[in-house]
This record gives structure tokens, C-alpha cells and sequence, in this order.
């Protein structure tokens, strides 16, 4: 399912879709920000607790951004440094992933976005769980 890193930001691929008026995304605010760091993470929920699946962690500081992953069960754990902001690029994800929101009772599966200081999760339906997550491949 996730099996590399960073395999030219897949999440490129996923398409655009109109979005609610009201969704306030939590990324967008460091849009002109010289420094951020923002988590998001893929979680199960198994009934009594969230197990994180996924974790990527984006830091931005001095002009670069350093991006951290890591894989919970596989181990695998990657970092890249990319020498501008792809803050656009999670935003955007941000948006799409709302778009996605699961509307029905039982969803399990989750993506949760933390800057630090808000954190948001958003449920998404276990078909769509392979389209959101190419964000980690």
C-alpha cells in the first residue's frame, strides 16, 4: 500500500474538486510563513483507539523543506530535503482530502492534520483510503 517515499508527489494526481465554503483548513495559514511544521498522519480507528498507520512530518525553515516519513508495522522511515516551500502542494491536499470526507457512521479510517496547535481529523471512506494515501508514496 505505502511502500517509498516521496515517489514524485503522487498526491499530484489526485483530482480537483469543489469544496465547501465552510471548510477551514488548518495548512493554509502558513502560506507566507519564513517557518512551519506540520504533521499528518493516517490513522485506523480498532474500536477502542486510533492506531497511527502513517506519519509524515514537513518542516520549513532557512528556504528548504525537510520532509520526514515514517511507516508504522513496516519500519520504513525516509527523509528528503526539497531546497523551496511545497506548502501549495499540502494545502491542496488539505482541501481534497476534505472533499473526501466519509459521511456515514463507521468509517474507520482517518487522516489527521496537526500544525502544533489545531489538530483536524477528517474520516474517510476505506475505498478512498488508497487514492488519500498516495500523499505517502
Amino acid at each position: 500500500m505505502f511502500r517509498t517515499l516521496l515517489i514524485p508527489f503522487c498526491f499530484f494526481i489526485l483530482s480537483t474538486s469543489s469544496f465547501s465554503q465552510e471548510f477551514q483548513g488548518i495548512i493554509e495559514q502558513y502560506k507566507d510563513s519564513s517557518t512551519y511544521k506540520i504533521v499528518i498522519k493516517t490513522q485506523n480507528y480498532n474500536g477502542t483507539e486510533d492506531i497511527v498507520l502513517d506519519n509524515l512530518t514537513i518542516k520549513f525553515k532557512e528556504g528548504e523543506t525537510k520532509v520526514y516519513y515514517i511507516r508504522y508495522g513496516d519500519m520504513l522511515i525516509s527523509s528528503v530535503t526539497i531546497p523551496y516551500s511545497v506548502l501549495e502542494r499540502f494545502v491542496e491536499f488539505e482541501k481534497q482530502v476534505n472533499a473526501l470526507a466519509c459521511e456515514k457512521d463507521g468509517c474507520t479510517v482517518s487522516i489527521l492534520f496537526n500544525d502544533g496547535i489545531t489538530k483536524k481529523v477528517i474520516p474517510i471512506d476505506l475505498l478512498n483510503e488508497e487514492l488519500v494515501s498516495s500523499l505517502m508514496i
